[in-house]
This record gives C-alpha cells, structure tokens and sequence, in this order.
C-alpha cells in the first residue's frame, strides 16, 4: 500500500519539476505582402471596428459578443470579446506609430488568463506593402507545456487572418470563405 501511495505522490511531482524547466515563452510571426497603399492597410488594422471582417478567430464565432471602446482608433483604444468558442478577452492600442507600426496587447480571460504583446509592422514597398503580424508571451505555469505548439498553431491563425486582411483590402486577392 505504501509503495501505491509513493507513486501518487511521485507522479505529480515529476510533472511540476518538468513545468518548471520550461520557460512557456511563445513567439509567432507571420507576413504577407498586399497589394494595396501602406495607409491603406494601416487604416484597416488601427480600425479595430474593421476586425469581424477579417479577423481569424472571430469568424469562426460571429455571434461573439463585441464591444469597442470609444476611443478604438487611438492609443489607449480597445476591443473586447466573449464566446464561447473565441473565449473572451481584450485587445488595447498600446503605441500607433502612423502607417509603419502598432503596438498592442491581447489580455485572455477565457479559457485561461494570460497576456501577450502584439505589433503590426507595415513596410511601403512601391504600390505594395509588407505587413508583419507579431505576438509574444508566455504561458501560465501549468500550460507552459504547451509553448512549442503555439507557433504553428497559432501561426496558422496569422496566415489565415493575413490572407482575410488582403482579401478584405483588396477585390482582386483571393479572399478565403469559411463556414461552419
């Protein structure tokens, strides 16, 4: 019986110390050029209003509930968002530099807390641009396991939402249609 209760004790505690020698830092960064004018693009992504149009994980729950705040194009400005597939959350204009770059932050509620920094970067390449999606963060100590999966996962997601964003700036792009 000892031997039994030994091993319950053991197993959780091998899991914690293997939680504790991983960090949970995740980073994902995606491109794409589109074809439309900087200012264009920039408008778009600051325009939080504008994000059920394109955005990768609200499109996949549009009856989300969505609330913008009075000042969503402005530092300071914000969106927030409740489902029960997109979970619920916020994302804050931390710096607008005009027509080069944004930085934001994504605070999760649910399913679990956590917070990552977001920036968008916007590269004028002729009558192109470059946009650059970017999130960083790290993981809840019990989700840390979970880290390495991020990048392509979520990655995934900046792939898609990039490809939304061009089909939504652009007529001519193709424009990915989902349904569920």
């Amino acid at each position: 019986m000892w031997f039994v209760l030994v091993i319950i004790a053991i197993i959780p505690l091998a899991i914690l110390i293997y939680l504790a020698t991983l960090n949970g830092r995740f980073r994902i960064r995606r491109s794409l050029e589109i074809a439309t004018a900087g200012k264009t693009v920039f408008a778009a992504v600051v325009d939080l209003k504008s994000w059920p149009e394109w955005s990768p994980w609200l499109i996949h729950e549009p009856d989300a509930r969505i609330n913008f705040s009075d000042d969503y194009q402005l530092e300071g400005g914000a969106y927030s968002w409740s489902g029960k597939l997109a979970g619920a959350g916020t994302v804050t204009h931390l710096s607008i530099n005009p027509y080069r770059r944004i930085d934001q932050q994504a605070s999760f509620s649910q399913p679990f807390k956590s917070v990552g920094q977001v920036s968008w970067e916007f590269e004028e390449r002729g009558d192109r641009t470059l946009v650059t999606w970017e999130m960083s963060g790290r993981l809840p100590f019990l989700l840390r396991f979970m880290a390495r999966r991020m990048e392509p996962a979520i990655g995934r997601d900046f792939e898609l939402g990039l490809a939304l964003l061009n089909g939504y700036l652009d007529n001519a792009a193709p424009h990915p249609s989902i349904t569920f």
